[in-house]
């Protein structure tokens, strides 16, 4: 699959699920923190990029 159907899957599919009701949440700054993390984790698998070192 190329990168835009990855990112269009992911769009629609998985982020609603993982933040839905995510408005009533009511979350730590550090949880906060993870689940941008995570996010970027995500970002970066979806496009194959890798750290460089």
């Amino acid at each position: 699959m190329k990168n835009h159907g990855r990112v269009q899957v992911y769009n629609s599919c998985v982020l609603p699920a993982i933040t839905y009701s995510a408005d009533t949440w009511a979350l730590p700054t550090h949880a906060k923190n993870k689940l941008a993390a995570a996010q970027t984790k995500i970002d970066r698998s979806i496009l194959n990029i890798t750290y460089q070192e």
